[in-house]
């Protein structure tokens, strides 16, 4: 790829956002961060591990009355700690300045942790959000992680989006899911997983 572009996939859970969001990267041989987020979010704040994953794109608690995009400059958003923040906060913070990091030194792929907002006055943005119909849904999540229970599987699916929402609506001033949000917005059952990289790509290669 020629040009400089940074691809942030925002998805429902068990719709392949991880699967097409790793296929595009591939076709197009640019990074693709996801989980690895954590790890490097990690080392460089100084947190633990466990502490970054417990609150990677977790509910906020009840505790904060109002949205943290509404109130963002009483906490710093630079990411200089001041007074001691909550520990989600932290790891918002941390993986924050990880992705603002990776955005600005290369053309990559990266799913979830609010990277469209977070990169929002990035002109090399192209923000996408990947859903499915919930029986599609539900199956995959079935497959990919061994449950044998449908009812089990759509509780996680139901409380897995419940949390990213919460998250994402938390912490920025957009809304999490809403077609308007993003730039392109793409139902993979339609398509299926492989059609819906290519429609994807289709778009990308026309920016």
């Amino acid at each position: 790829m020629e040009k400089k572009l940074v691809i942030t996939i925002g998805r429902q859970y068990g719709s392949g956002g991880r699967e097409i969001g790793e296929k595009i990267a591939s076709r197009y041989g640019l990074g693709y961060y996801d989980k690895q987020l954590l790890a490097i979010a990690a080392k460089e704040s100084g947190l633990c591990d466990e502490i970054v994953e417990h609150y990677d794109e977790k509910k906020i608690s009840a505790a904060f009355m109002y949205p943290f995009s509404a109130n963002v400059y009483s906490y710093g958003i630079g990411g200089h700690m001041g007074t001691e923040k909550p520990l989600a906060m932290q790891v918002f913070f941390a993986i924050s300045n990880v992705i603002k990091k990776i955005a600005t030194k290369e053309s990559c792929v990266i799913v979830g942790r609010c990277a469209d907002y977070i990169l929002r006055d990035n002109p090399n943005l192209f923000s996408v959000f990947i859903c499915a119909d919930d029986q599609d849904r539900v199956a995959r999540i079935m497959r990919r992680n061994n449950i044998d229970s449908e009812k089990v599987a759509y509780a996680r699916m139901v409380k897995t989006d419940k949390n990213r929402a919460r998250f994402y609506n938390y912490y920025s001033d957009h809304k999490w899911g809403a077609a308007e949000t993003y730039d392109l917005s793409v139902k993979s059952s339609y398509l299926g997983i492989d059609k819906t990289v290519e429609t994807i790509c289709g778009v990308i290669d026309r920016l």
